[in-house]
């Protein structure tokens, strides 16, 4: 096997776990969409062409938390 570029020999066993970045990541896309959706119930509940949220928003809602809740 070859060394590595900084010639140290390749730790594919023991090497650093990289938990923090996922969570971190994941925490990030969370706030972000959340931040989007409320923005865009606040625009449609704003918005005086077409009234209020409509039925569709809720159905989408539902629909992430089941698949959510399954799995």
């Amino acid at each position: 096997m070859s060394l590595d570029p900084n010639g140290n020999v390749p730790n594919f066993f023991d090497g650093p776990s990289l938990q923090p970045v996922v969570l971190a990541t994941g925490v990030i896309f969370i706030i972000v969409s959340v931040v989007f959706v409320a923005f865009r119930f606040v625009k449609a509940q704003g918005a005086k062409k077409f009234g209020k949220i409509h039925i569709d928003d809720c159905t989408q809602f539902n629909a992430a938390n089941k698949k959510e809740r399954t799995g």
